[in-house]
C-alpha cells in the first residue's frame, strides 16, 4: 500500500498532452496579464514604498494541488513595524492597503507564482 501511495505522489502532474496544453495556455495568459498589469504594479510598488518602510512584497504559504505547499507573493498591505508574532492577516491594514484589498490589487504579484 505504501509503495502505491509513493508512486502516486511521484507522478508528474503534466504527463498527458491535454495537461501540457493547459499548462501552456496558463503560461501564455499569465504572460499577457503581466504585460497588461505591469504599469499598475509599478505604481502600486511606488505607493507602498512611499507610504511606509518595509518590503513591497510578502510571501504567503499556501497549500496547492495534491497538498503541495508553495509560496505565494502579494503586495504588502499592513504596516511592517508591527508585532511580528501577529500573522499578516491579523494586522491592521494601512490606508492604501485597505484600498488594495478592496480592489484585490494586492493579489497581482500572484502572476509570478509558478509550479515547480
Amino acid at each position: 500500500m505504501r509503495s502505491l501511495l509513493q508512486q502516486l505522489s511521484r507522478r508528474r502532474v503534466y504527463d498527458s498532452t491535454p495537461d501540457q496544453m493547459r499548462r501552456l495556455i496558463d503560461l501564455v495568459i499569465a504572460c499577457a496579464l503581466f504585460a497588461l498589469t505591469a504599469p499598475l504594479m509599478l505604481l502600486v510598488s511606488v505607493a507602498i514604498r512611499l507610504e511606509a518602510e518595509g518590503p513591497i512584497l510578502v510571501r504567503e504559504s499556501c497549500i496547492g494541488f495534491r497538498g503541495r505547499r508553495f509560496q505565494m507573493l502579494k503586495f504588502r498591505t499592513v504596516r511592517y513595524d508591527l508585532d511580528r508574532s501577529v500573522p499578516l492577516w491579523g494586522r491592521r491594514p494601512t490606508p492604501l492597503g485597505e484600498i488594495f484589498r478592496f480592489t484585490r490589487i494586492e493579489a497581482l504579484p500572484q502572476l509570478f507564482t509558478r509550479d515547480r
